[in-house]
């Protein structure tokens, strides 16, 4: 049994996202950006070749979750003696219980304004394994959002600790340290998941973890995958709760806890790939809310652009991952001379911390953005460029994002090459993003052959 005060860092890293877990999971819609000129960053020389760097996309890996063929590790789950049932001390600020094959964490009477931590572990010995339970999370008492934070971690033979954290619609892979305090070294993004379902449904998750990395599956589908693998042996695996001194905690219940090992031949080395021609068929989008505007798809591709004037709206695919590339075909009219408020391209690294994106204006130019909290709308490039096709037809856009690279392609052609170290924008969804001009259109951008590369 462990019970920890959080370092106070710790409060920044859980962040401020009570009224943004609110916001954040709807698509962007405002004013046009106001013009600035692009920020100081180190450009890298673009190379004078009409073909990209080239990224070949392997065998596409099912982002359905696949059965565990794996040997079963034999846990007295939620059972009377189990390590993960031990009760807290009447003291604590969580109360714990186990009945049946359900294990609830709750916070006592007691509600201290103290950041607290909760966490239970069972040895093993696995150079792999997957980790899967049934949550259900409901909100505390008069509190309108869901606050509570909770999840999975394992420990490998170096002792270092590895987290998966969920709160509300989101997570974000951590890496820890524990001294005397608990501190968090590393941390993605905290991303939001359309696949996570709301406070007071039951939550299917499932971790899968080798020396090649983590999948982390919600409720059958992949929602995120992090290259940050097991050191060795797992050594211990557990659930966790916490909670910020500012926050409420309700109530979390795990049921069905399954601990295997994963067999070698589902340790996934392939990166991730994921294709979709944006045809009447499609689903890739049909989780997201697009009230804001025109989107409809037909034979000929995916209408997408925004109801208000000015307006400018983003939509996200597939799963949060870091090294990315992303592409689409964009069909607009493109006029030398003429406004170019309407814009419309490609989103990497999307997160609650933000997302980079690249598009390509109606007057033939382009402009790449960093979007954040602290810098909304940051101008990073805008050009004009021969490689952007004019006229009403179909021109293809590429945007790589891998490490602190920033790499922009147009009809193969490499326009763009930047070096963005700035607030850390490492992991995320992928998409397309879309402005209207003055007189909205429900046909002025039409999008296909969106895919996504996972860079290695």
């Amino acid at each position: 049994m462990h019970l920890g005060i959080y370092n106070k860092r710790m409060k920044a890293h859980l962040r401020e996202f009570l009224f943004l877990a609110l916001t954040a999971c709807l698509a962007i819609i405002a004013c046009q950006p106001s013009v600035a000129q692009p920020e100081t960053l180190i450009q890298t020389p673009v190379l004078p070749s009409s073909k990209p760097a080239e990224i070949v996309p392997t065998e596409t890996p099912a982002s359905e979750a696949t059965e565990i063929h794996g040997e079963p590790v034999i846990l007295d789950s939620f059972g009377n003696n189990s390590p993960l049932c031990m009760a807290e001390p009447g003291t604590s600020a969580f109360k714990l219980t186990c009945s049946g094959n359900e294990l609830t964490i709750g916070r006592s009477k007691s509600l201290r304004k103290v950041d607290i931590f909760l966490f239970r572990d069972l040895p093993i010995q696995s150079g792999s394994f997957s980790l899967e339970v049934e949550a259900l999370s409901t909100a505390a008492q008069g509190v309108k959002s869901d606050q509570n934070n909770y999840g999975y971690y394992f420990v490998d033979e170096s002792g270092q600790y590895h987290a998966l954290r969920l709160t509300a619609h989101y997570f974000e892979f951590e890496t820890w340290s524990m001294n005397e305090e608990i501190k968090v070294e590393e941390s993605t993004n905290l991303t939001f998941s359309p696949l996570i379902k709301s406070a007071g449904q039951s939550n299917a998750l499932r971790l899968d973890c080798s020396t090649s990395g983590c999948d982390f599956f919600a409720n059958g589908s992949l929602a995120g995958r992090i290259p940050i693998g097991i050191n060795g042996k797992v050594k211990a695996i557990g659930l966790f709760a916490a909670s910020g001194w500012n926050q409420q905690f309700g109530k979390v219940q795990f049921k069905n806890l399954q601990a295997n090992t994963l067999p070698d031949e589902q340790n996934n080395n392939q990166p991730y790939h994921l294709e979709d021609s944006l045809s009447d068929s499609s689903t890739i989008f049909s989780g997201t809310g697009l009230s804001g505007a025109f989107n409809r798809y037909e034979a000929d591709g995916f209408h997408f652009s925004p109801v208000i004037p000015y307006g400018h709206y983003a939509v996200k695919g597939g799963p949060a991952l870091g090294d990315m590339s992303v592409s689409a075909t964009v069909k607009m009219e493109v006029e030398s001379g003429i406004s170019g408020s309407r814009y419309a391209g490609v989103v990497c690294r999307s997160s609650q911390e933000g997302m980079v994106m690249a598009v390509i204006r109606a007057d033939g130019t382009y402009t790449i953005y960093r979007d954040t909290s602290q810098r909304p709308f940051a101008l990073l490039a805008e050009k004009s460029s021969a490689a952007i096709l004019p006229g009403l037809v179909e021109n293809k856009l590429r945007l790589d994002c891998i490490g602190d690279q920033i790499n922009f392609y147009i009809n193969d052609t490499q326009v763009e090459s930047l070096t963005d170290m700035r607030y850390g924008l490492r992991f995320g969804r992928a998409g397309l993003f879309t402005k209207a001009g003055g007189d909205p259109n429900p046909d002025a951008v039409v999008f296909t052959n969106f895919s996504i590369t996972e860079v290695r």
